[in-house]
């Protein structure tokens, strides 16, 4: 008598090979879909089937024109700028920043006295605060 796990050895062989010839339901996983979609569902055939190589031709066709179309709208967008619009815009943007910068500091300021006035409130104990 053989041991037993060469006779679960050849039970998984045996059990997979009717499997493969149809003989038997496969037992379907998420993730034996999964490996199948990327492994073996990978592409169309190229090779001609009942319709023979006219249909490959149209598809192939169809495919690229699909390909070309999607190229087009990827690259439609936004006018190119001219050096001179670019170097306006740029200029425009740094004053525009200059300026942020400058309210800012102003704020700070303006907070830091306040919070000098705040101190000097409290560390001279006025009533009320």
């Amino acid at each position: 008598m053989p041991r037993p796990d060469v006779i679960e050895h050849f039970k998984k062989e045996f059990i997979i090979e009717m499997q493969a010839k149809g003989k038997i339901p496969r037992v379907v996983t998420e993730a034996s879909e999964r490996h199948d979609h990327a492994y073996h569902l990978t592409n169309e055939r190229i090779f001609p089937g009942p319709g023979g190589m006219e249909t490959v031709l149209t598809n192939m066709l169809k495919e690229t024109t699909k390909r070309i179309e999607n190229a087009q709208k990827s690259k439609e967008g936004r006018p190119v700028l001219k050096d001179e619009e670019r170097l306006a815009r740029r200029k425009e943007l740094r004053e525009r920043l200059a300026q942020i910068e400058t309210e800012l500091s102003t704020e700070r300021q303006a907070r830091t006295e306040a919070e000098h006035m705040i101190a000097s409130i409290r560390a001279g104990g006025l009533p009320g605060v």
